[in-house]
């Protein structure tokens, strides 16, 4: 009897099973820490990015009015990154933000076939929100040096 097909499936069947435990390990290992330092860090990566992108100095009004409204969509972006890195104790708050500001650019996108509907739902979205952006804003004043304001 041929010994080598038995011994290579079961070769195989090892690696794969092998692979099979190890991959989720690597998978985790690449992720990023949440941690007071990583969402700081982010906060200060994605406000750097945001301001030189969005900058309207020097713009004219109506320019300026422009770039303010197309820089509304990237604010979701913001909160869904910080997300990732929040830690345990504020990321229910950071996600709450988030998810209202998706909810909000829904409401306005909505608002041409349903003005009052969508005032109605901004105003609601803004409200239940408002401790979680309290809280977020508070947790950002106490953990997150402004890196403009120091010397």
């Amino acid at each position: 009897m041929n010994q080598r097909p038995f011994r290579s499936r079961v070769s195989i069947a090892c690696v794969l099973a092998t692979a099979a435990l190890v991959a989720p390990l690597a998978a985790c290992s690449h992720s990023t820490p949440r941690s007071v330092t990583a969402f700081c860090n982010t906060l200060a990566q994605q406000k750097q990015q945001f301001l030189s992108e969005y900058d309207t100095s020097g713009q004219d009004p109506l320019q300026g009015f422009v770039t303010g409204m197309s820089s509304l969509g990237e604010i979701p972006v913001i909160f869904d990154r910080l997300d990732k890195v929040a830690p345990p104790d504020i990321e229910p708050d950071v996600a709450a933000v988030r998810d209202s500001f998706k909810q909000q650019l829904g409401s306005v996108s909505g608002m041409a076939s349903n003005p009052l509907g969508g005032l109605i739902g901004g105003i609601a979205s803004s409200l239940t929100a408002a401790g979680p952006f309290q809280r977020v804003s508070d947790y950002v004043t106490a953990n997150c040096p402004d890196p403009s304001s120091q010397p």
